[in-house]
């Protein structure tokens, strides 16, 4: 008979499920040509658009990125 290796307390179980509720999930950010494809506008309009608080966005490193969720928001108190 084989006996399991005893596992330090302080090592995570690589096979236990992870915790993680659904607002921790991962999403995809999107490039700001993504977006602003998305939204059909232009990248330069997009920017304005975060420049004056309308639309969210996000630091990477030194890239911007935006949430899908975040444009669906934008669009949805829009306007048009």
């Amino acid at each position: 008979m084989t006996q399991k290796p005893q596992v330090n307390s302080s090592t995570p179980d690589p096979e236990a499920p992870r915790n993680k509720s659904a607002s921790q999930a991962l999403t995809r950010l999107l490039k700001p040509e993504e977006a602003a494809a998305y939204l059909a506008i232009s990248k330069k309009t997009l920017m304005r658009l975060v420049a004056q608080g309308e639309v969210r966005a996000r630091r990477v490193s030194k890239s911007m990125r935006f949430e899908l969720a975040d444009l669906q928001a934008y669009v949805a108190r829009s306007p048009w």
